[in-house]
């Protein structure tokens, strides 16, 4: 399936695909369908040649064409097809038409995410609201320092620069370890007292195999 955000704006990332095969033995390609008009289903809806261009030859049977930017404008699932008198029933590339950008390699397309990302990796701080624009920035009263410490260790908690060591573990999965969290990527590597922000004592216990109990507790 080909994930595309609403209202895509570049062309080659519309592409959807067919396989065309002789329509008498069913596998020899079909070399001569490029200008084939292929058709579309939206939501369910009819077969209608709208809203998709002809084909394009790649080779080998392999053809391509481009769905209009305003159908992914529209729809949500999108399904494709095309026969000839000379090829067989192809099924084409499935469709869906999403809010975000798949493409976006860090936030998706999506303010929250971004926001999300900017807490995490910046380490904000009480001095927050001098930084920030007058017309957006947080009051000391809103924003502490012990709001940020929280933030550290959510994103420790993640695995964010975190080291884990002192791994007990009898013929089985671990039972007890050391968790520790780093202010950076290279003190985690060195794993030293610099850069330390918290440690924490992970506890485990099982029946068997089956885990019945956990705990992770902040010295």
């Amino acid at each position: 399936m080909l994930i595309v955000v609403a209202n895509q704006a570049t062309t080659a990332k519309r592409r959807v695909f067919f396989q065309l095969v002789n329509a008498t033995d069913g596998f020899t390609s079909e070399l001569g369908e490029a200008g084939g008009q292929p058709q579309i289903s939206i939501d369910g809806a009819g077969w209608a040649d709208a809203g998709i261009g002809v084909l394009v030859a790649i080779g080998e049977g392999r053809y391509y064409a481009e769905l209009t930017q305003a159908t992914c404008a529209v729809g949500t699932e999108i399904e494709t097809r095309y026969k000839s008198v000379n090829t067989r029933e192809a099924q084409g590339t499935s469709v869906r038409v999403v809010a975000y950008d798949p493409d976006s390699a860090t936030t998706l397309g999506l303010s929250r995410l971004d926001e999300i990302n900017d807490l995490l990796t910046q380490r904000l701080d009480a001095n927050v609201s001098s930084a920030a624009p007058a017309s957006t920035a947080l009051s000391t009263s809103v924003w502490t320092s012990a709001r940020a410490a929280l933030l550290d260790r959510i994103a420790g908690l993640l695995h964010d620069n975190v080291y884990v060591d002192t791994i007990v573990a009898t013929n089985g999965p671990a039972t007890s370890a050391r968790v520790r969290i780093y202010d950076s990527a290279a003190n985690a590597a060195t794993h030293g007292a610099t850069g330390l922000l918290y440690t924490y004592t992970m506890s485990a216990t099982y029946t068997g195999a089956v885990l019945t109990s956990y705990s992770l507790v902040r010295a």
